[in-house]
């Protein structure tokens, strides 16, 4: 069943299905998923595209977790999870666990002191532990240095709107992008003030 789901979904997520195909040792004699014929339903296909999207989530928050403090992709982490869909992540553990590089999974009432992570859509928060895995010095001037250079990309844009010339003649579309961009610079830097409090955790 979860090789079928796998085929199905990897038009539109190719990637990640290629990997959770080789990784769970479904290739046998083929060398790649897009080798596999398309499967035929002889009864009702049960699958739940919308499911497998919100494991697919939990997975890119913890890898991307691990990335955003640099953590070897070697390093077996700790997860943890505050969500009701329980059933969901049993059925899907070894996907999880597997991709996300884990060394355990386990569920919280809340989020701990020492996990970064990130709230997934439709599910709860998915973070790993981080305490004794990142360089706390190195990151933090890291974080701040990002926090600069986003505060130079919203006094860039605040410039252009001051500028009498940008709010008259500038098309709407433009106009629009250019908040779009400020709102994104905005969260980027609520992230890293988040980032560094809690790597002041850490210490």
């Amino acid at each position: 069943m979860l090789k079928d789901s796998l085929v199905l979904l990897h038009p539109y997520v190719p990637f990640i299905t290629e990997e959770i195909y080789l990784n769970m040792g479904f290739a046998g004699a083929k060398d790649t998923i897009m080798k596999e014929s398309w499967p035929f339903a002889h009864e009702p296909f049960n699958f739940d595209a919308k499911e497998m999207d919100v494991v697919m989530d939990v997975i890119y928050v913890l890898r991307n977790a691990r990335g955003e403090f640099n953590i070897s992709p070697a390093e077996k982490l700790e997860a943890y999870l505050v969500t009701d869909k329980k059933e969901l992540v049993e059925a899907n553990k070894e996907i999880i666990i597997t991709l996300a590089k884990l060394s355990s999974l386990a569920y919280a009432e809340k989020t701990g002191d020492n996990v970064a992570g990130r709230e997934v859509k439709d599910f709860g928060f998915a973070g790993i532990e981080v305490k004794g895995k990142v360089d706390v010095l190195k990151e933090t001037e890291k974080a701040k240095k990002a926090i600069e250079k986003f505060t130079q990309g919203i006094k860039a844009i605040e410039n252009k709107f001051s500028n009498p010339k940008f709010t008259e003649n500038a098309p709407k579309k433009l106009v629009d992008e250019e908040n779009a961009k400020k709102e994104k610079l905005k969260n980027d830097i609520e992230q890293e003030e988040k980032k560094i409090k809690l790597l002041e955790r850490l210490v």
